[in-house]
């Protein structure tokens, strides 16, 4: 019963993380390094300066050979922080007393979305011509263009304002529509999102995104070199590649799996050891009766039937036990899982039939072991 409890937490678990594994977070992780830059004030003390060394950084690092892409945004995915405003879509102004939307919002440079490999879906993603003097421009999600434009043909073209502010220059036009990225966490349900140039929204710290051709970790001394070069007294902090920001994501979740996993294997061991020892005893204890029967005329076949039997109402009023403590139980898993039913039927089955089947086996050695029994024997004793 305890066994059952822990096998179908365990794989309720199990099947959680594999359907974590399988989202598609809307950025490719592999070969991709990231680390994060911070000019100090007031050495840099203006847009123009800033947006300058950052031009210069990305022109070096992207001459590195193995550099794909290269770009800069205010915050990578899974990275602490989520930075957000208020944004308001033309035509679905709020009334008066009603909220306004919370989108996330990140500025980024022209080669974001090829070093992160999320895919631009319509439209375009920001390009050099995208400066400080040109008209507002902004791409968003597929959440965001459902959300209000999910009966228009298409969300190009369309306007946002920042913090309500609709007054005629504080309108960004939409350019491109880009791929959901999970930016705080894999199981995250996606929310609206809004992406505009770095040079029209400028800020100081920044993360460098570096699509590689070669082991990411390989290229880290070739950046610094070029970030020194264009100023050697700003460093890089925060170096890490994305297949390790997945993996540190799903630290909690690997850990809580391993270790219940490991109880429940405990739990498997114990309870096979445990069912095999109680049958071994009861049909030790009697040996007499199986030589009567033999000798009686009792075929070797109903003997086994007869200690299996004993064997399979043990498993099935542990299983039963079992299955009323495991719905209890995972009710409190549900805060652990995505994507999973706490009472989903097939893991339930599965962690049965595992368990049944274990019962079964752990029964047949001391069933066998009492259709051997010489009837002779046992009489003359």
């Amino acid at each position: 019963a305890l066994s059952l409890v822990l096998l179908a937490g365990a794989g309720l678990l199990l099947k959680s993380f594999q359907r974590v594994l399988a989202i598609d977070p809307g950025f490719r992780a592999d070969h991709v390094l990231v680390a994060r830059l911070q000019p100090p004030y007031p050495r840099y003390g203006s847009d123009t300066v800033v947006r300058s060394f950052y031009d210069r950084v990305l022109e070096r690092t992207s001459a590195i050979p193995g550099v794909r892409a290269v770009g800069l945004t205010q915050r990578v995915p899974l990275a602490r922080g989520n930075p957000q405003e208020n944004v308001v879509a033309e035509g679905h102004e709020p009334r008066p007393g009603e909220p306004v939307v919370v989108s996330n919002l990140r500025f980024v440079t022209p080669g974001y979305f090829a070093a992160m490999g999320t895919p631009v879906l319509e439209g375009r993603g920001f390009t050099a011509s995208d400066g400080p003097s040109a008209p507002h421009v902004a791409v968003v999600d597929e959440t965001f263009a459902k959300r209000y434009w999910s009966h228009a043909a298409s969300a190009i073209g369309k306007r946002i304002a920042h913090q309500g502010d609709t007054s005629a220059t504080r309108w960004w036009t939409i350019v491109g529509v880009v791929r959901n990225v999970r930016h705080t966490a894999l199981e995250e349900t996606p929310s609206l999102q809004v992406y505009e140039p770095h040079a029209q929204r400028t800020v100081w710290t920044m993360y460098l995104v570096i699509r590689a051709a070669i082991e990411p970790r390989a290229l880290v001394s070739a950046v610094r070199a070029q970030v020194a070069a264009v100023d050697p007294e700003i460093p890089l902090f925060e170096v890490h590649t994305m297949d390790e920001a997945v993996s540190r994501s799903l630290a909690t979740r690997r850990l809580t799996n391993v270790l219940l996993g490991a109880f429940a294997g405990a739990a498997f061991v114990l309870a096979a050891i445990g069912i095999y020892g109680v049958i071994s005893i009861g049909v030790a204890g009697r040996t007499r009766e199986f030589g009567v029967r033999l000798a009686l005329g009792a075929r070797p076949a109903e003997l086994l039937q007869l200690v299996l039997r004993q064997g399979a109402w043990l498993a099935a009023l542990g299983i039963a036990v079992g299955l009323a403590g495991a719905t209890w139980v995972v009710r409190f898993l549900r805060s652990l899982l995505f994507g999973v039913s706490a009472f989903d039927i097939p893991t339930f089955l599965v962690a049965t039939g595992v368990l049944a089947a274990v019962a079964i086996g752990a029964s047949l050695i001391p069933a066998r072991r009492a259709t051997r029994v010489a009837p002779a024997v046992v009489l003359r004793e």
